[in-house]
């Protein structure tokens, strides 16, 4: 009978046989043929910062940039080369900007014709400039009168007239003197009949040519009685004791409306308005003020100088013209409306009564 071989003890296992070297081949592999893809560049390490320099350091190296070579200030190195070069820099830019200015300011001068700048500034007041529009001439002034004169209201002629009467000498010539001193070249002036007052307005309108009633106007001295002790006759417009009003006769003047301008709107509420009360002067008073008598007074060439106030609706007639006395009793002058404001400079205001019929009739 065969004998099985026992196995033998197990043993530990024997270490592999080494690897072979590769042999080396002269063709090279498609994988080991490419070239590997760049690694990404590392951001360059940041520099070492220096040290800050003190703040003494700092203050000494921009003093020194602006400061000329030879600073006495202290901080600055004598001659030093960055002082001198940006100070000759700041001069040369200093000097091309002051020519620059120079060159505008004569090139403005010239075009405005003045004579070149001085170095010193003059003290007395520079000369206008000759862009400036010379004074009117005397001539340019008479061509604008005509002008004016052109531009004025044509006053139709009267269809009832008469000769002066013997008291009537100088009349005309102190009113019309007076007028044309103004400038007012519209105007025309009528003697009347003497029984002109005992006819009605519808007659004194055919009488005197004017358009409407509205047209014929007086002219009355009015008084406030009870004016404060403050108050020094008519040396003051904005706070008389007496005012001429100029009203149509087909309206009727309202007292209180007057009061109430000539204290509100004239004296401004300075005294109270108990101390106002405008009433009819009495005909010696009036006529000592204008020189004038009843009937005859206007507010042209008189004595003394009364402030005047004239009624708005006058400005609201058409034709602009209107009639009032003119010295004398059967005189009548008619002025253009707007040259007589533009010449007497009156208070307009409403001074009326809205109802024509109502209220008093101070003439």
């Amino acid at each position: 009978m065969r004998e099985v071989a026992k196995p033998e003890a197990e043993s530990a296992p024997a270490p592999p046989p080494p690897a072979e070297k590769p042999k080396k081949s002269k063709r090279v592999s498609i994988e080991t043929a490419r070239v590997p893809a760049p690694a990404p560049k590392a951001d360059p390490p940041a520099p070492k910062r220096a040290p800050e320099a003190p703040a003494a350091q700092r203050a000494l190296a921009d003093h020194s940039n602006l400061m000329p070579p030879r600073c006495t200030c202290g901080l600055c190195p004598p001659g030093s080369s960055s002082a001198a070069a940006a100070s000759a820099k700041s001069e040369k830019q200093l000097a091309s900007r002051q020519e620059a200015i120079l060159a505008r300011i004569a090139a403005a001068e010239a075009r405005l014709g003045m004579a070149p700048m001085e170095a010193v500034p003059r003290a007395p007041t520079p000369k206008l400039p000759a862009v400036m529009p010379p004074a009117a001439s005397a001539e340019a002034q008479a061509a604008a009168a005509a002008a004016a004169a052109d531009m004025a209201v044509e006053i139709p002629a009267c269809n009832v007239t008469v000769d002066m009467p013997p008291d009537g000498a100088g009349v005309y010539e102190r009113i019309a003197a007076d007028l044309k001193r103004r400038g007012v070249t519209s105007f025309a002036t009528n003697w009347v009949p003497s029984y002109y007052y005992e006819k009605d307005l519808a007659w004194r309108q055919h009488c005197l040519g004017a358009h409407t009633l509205g047209h014929l106007c007086k002219s009355i001295v009015i008084e406030n009685t009870k004016a404060h002790q403050s108050v020094d006759g008519i040396k003051d417009p904005l706070a008389s004791k007496y005012y001429v009003v100029i009203v149509q006769y087909a309206a009727r003047m309202n007292a209180d409306k007057l009061r109430n301008f000539v204290y509100a709107e004239l004296g401004q509420r300075k005294v109270g308005k108990k101390n106002f009360n405008m009433r009819l002067a009495p005909e010696e008073v009036s006529a000592e003020l204008t020189g004038y008598v009843k009937n005859g007074v206007v507010p042209v060439a008189m004595r003394q100088p009364v402030p005047v106030i004239l009624s708005h609706r006058i400005l609201d007639l058409s034709p602009r013209y209107f009639w009032m006395g003119g010295g004398h009793v059967d005189f009548k002058l008619a002025v253009d409306t707007q040259q007589f404001v533009d010449a007497y400079k009156p208070f307009v205001t409403d001074c009326t009564y809205d109802d024509l019929a109502a209220g008093e009739d101070l003439d």
